[in-house]
């Protein structure tokens, strides 16, 4: 069977591309949940909780990256966390005794669950 030059596999490709940010984007939730509840980061640990192939954390270097490397927060980021910080107030009016590594890991868990719900909304849309 010839391949037709003509043939159009554009959309294949762009579903492609947003099965692979889906993949990618679950593996950054696996990874933030891991360091939220301070569990040790293992590769078959992380295959159990995010259903990804090892042949993907292995071969895929964004994976890979991102597993070596943690998320380095921008300036404007590390202002306004500071900033939420300093306004937490228990109810009794004492300042609530959070460190800033708590709110910084909520933040980045948050943003990274509400990419991956969009990407997910994205790509059901895409298919229907």
């Amino acid at each position: 069977m010839q391949i037709d030059p003509k043939r159009n596999t554009a959309p294949m490709q762009e579903v492609r591309q947003r099965i692979s940010e889906v993949k990618y984007q679950t593996l950054k939730v696996v990874l933030e949940d891991m360091i939220y509840n301070q569990e040790k980061i293992t590769i078959p640990r992380i295959i159990e909780l995010s259903k990804l192939s090892k042949s993907y954390l292995y071969k895929n270097e964004r994976a890979k990256q991102l597993i070596e490397v943690p998320y380095i927060y921008t300036e404007d980021e590390v202002i306004k966390l500071m900033a939420e910080c300093q306004t937490l107030y228990s109810p009794d009016g004492i300042r609530a005794r959070t460190t800033a590594v708590e709110i910084f890991s909520s933040f980045a868990f948050l943003r990274t669950r509400f990419t991956v719900f969009l990407e997910t909304l994205q790509l059901s849309a895409m298919l229907c």
